[in-house]
């Protein structure tokens, strides 16, 4: 692994570790919406969200459920 000391957003390089290992093993693109749905559906409400912006323009969405009744009193 190859880290800058200049920057600590640039690109961090796996080269190594991608040998080895993919992200599309344990990866899985969701869409916010249709997994609220399908969370709704099953009796879980969101109690949390939360994004967080990246260097690379992307941001990481943090979407927390609980069941419906704890939910609703926000509990968590």
């Amino acid at each position: 692994m190859v880290v800058s000391d200049h920057n600590p957003w640039e690109l961090i390089s796996l080269d190594d570790y991608e040998k080895h290992m993919s992200l599309e093993s344990v990866h899985c693109q969701m869409e916010e919406k249709a997994l609220s749905e399908t969370m709704t559906r099953l009796g879980y409400g969101r109690i949390f969200k939360d994004s967080v912006p990246l260097p690379n323009g992307k941001a990481l969405l943090r979407l927390d459920y609980g069941r419906e009744e704890i939910a609703d009193k926000r509990y968590w």
